[in-house]
């Protein structure tokens, strides 16, 4: 004798809440943003972390492999690792410092300014976008409450890391 089945159906499921834990919120932002620019990224052979170093060295001018790693907030090794792949695709160009033969100075390459400037050029299309739903005073807003907070926790931070990087001696 088989007994009927019967399906209970499941509970509906409660709307989701909107996170409100900023840390959440800043961090599904820069994910997203993040996924969109890879994509770009991708297009031009290059990844995030080039595409940060290259941006460095486009708004930044020469630097040195110390001062990039700093700028990017990684490890030397990991520095290192960037700098060779981006020196293999001939994006940058890495030579002595005329000031002191010791140190190494690194420059973007025409190439390698060709590549960041058509990056830029998505990056900023991929921004605006993410952006479409605010109005002009919204973004200015926007950029106005996380530049303050960005201020807010600088200032919050022990002297020593608050130091800006040093400037680029060529």
């Amino acid at each position: 004798m088989n007994t009927p089945v019967i399906k209970i159906p499941k509970p509906a499921r409660a709307p989701r809440r909107r996170r409100s834990s900023l840390g959440f919120l800043l961090r599904g932002t820069y994910r997203l943003l993040v996924a969109g620019l890879q994509e770009r990224l991708a297009i031009h052979g290059v990844s995030h972390s080039e595409f940060l170093t290259l941006y460095l060295l486009h708004f930044h001018g020469a630097l040195s492999p110390g001062e990039l790693t700093t700028r990017l907030e990684v490890t030397k090794p990991a520095g290192t690792v960037v700098l060779k792949r981006l020196s293999t695709a001939q994006l940058i160009l890495v030579t002595q410092s005329e000031a002191d033969s010791r140190k190494s100075v690194i420059t973007l390459t025409p190439q390698g300014a060709s590549v960041i400037e058509a990056v830029l050029e998505e990056a900023n299309d991929l921004e605006k976008n993410m952006l479409g739903g605010f109005a002009p005073a919204e973004r200015d807003e926007l950029f106005r409450l996380l530049s303050k907070l960005i201020d807010h926790q600088r200032e919050s931070l022990p002297a020593s890391s608050r130091k800006p990087p040093a400037k680029a001696r060529p």
